[in-house]
């Protein structure tokens, strides 16, 4: 009896320090890291205090064990599915219960050329054109909640992420000075209306913007752009729980 008290002791220590290493992996900072010079592009993804190179890859270069990585994620997402599948029904079920059938009402035949009563919707007929519409009707409803929830998600996600250390060095050239100063202006105004759509999105910290007119093209080639996208799988989480909860809200499935 005392083996099987510690072997459960035991058991529920490792479950708990799971648990923890699964709290804390939500609250720990992902995200990549973005540099372009000199015609080139560099991709950093970064998790906490690691960092991996995306691109450009090193020639040979190879994670061990990619492969068995891979089949465990395949696994561990289908896993994830059937779970969140039973959750649904679980949740569905009580609606299902209470949901009653009303009982149909004999209908009885009007009157030949008898007007429709007040009120009363016209009825599509059963075959033709018309038999389409309730069912197109339907799917509209449906494609412009799905979308309203689709751009809820969205603004809640993006809401978590944070676009830090933003460096942007753009010399702007044209062919004279009149076509410089004229590409100069439209770059201006299209760069601080895009800042501004983006600042009520997410958050925006910048430390360097150069935007500057290049009239003799000295500055040419030394374009530069860098910043770091960084969020958290707990704000993941709970925008993908909010979205389940207004999918079960609308009826939806």
């Amino acid at each position: 009896m005392g083996a099987v008290w510690l072997a459960l002791r035991i058991l529920l220590w490792v479950l708990a320090a799971l648990l923890a290493l699964l709290v804390l992996a939500l609250f720990v900072p992902l995200g990549v890291q973005l540099c372009w010079q000199n015609g080139e592009f560099i991709l950093d993804a970064r998790a906490g205090f690691l960092r991996l190179r995306l691109y450009p890859r090193k020639k040979g270069f190879a994670l061990p064990g990619l492969d068995k990585i891979w089949a465990f994620c395949k696994k561990l997402f289908s896993v994830v599915r059937s779970v969140f599948r039973a959750i649904l029904a679980v949740l569905r079920l009580p609606r299902r219960l209470l949901r009653k059938k009303r009982p149909k009402r004999p209908k009885s035949a009007p009157a030949a050329g008898a007007a429709p009563a007040a009120g009363t919707p016209p009825k599509p007929p059963k075959g033709g054109e018309g038999a389409s519409l309730p069912r197109i009707e339907w799917s509209l409803g449906l494609i412009a909640r799905l979308a309203g929830l689709a751009g809820g998600l969205l603004r809640r996600m993006l809401a978590g992420v944070r676009v830090s250390g933003i460096r942007l060095r753009l010399p702007v050239h044209g062919p004279d000075a009149a076509a410089t100063a004229l590409q100069y202006g439209r770059l201006n105004a299209a760069l601080h209306t895009a800042n501004a759509a983006l600042s009520n999105l997410m958050r925006l910290e910048w430390e360097e913007l150069a935007l500057t007119p290049d009239f003799t093209g000295e500055a040419k080639g030394s374009e530069y752009f860098s910043c770091k996208i960084t969020t958290r799988l707990f704000i993941m989480v709970t925008a993908g729980v909010w979205a389940v909860y207004q999918l079960l809200r609308a009826d939806v499935f």
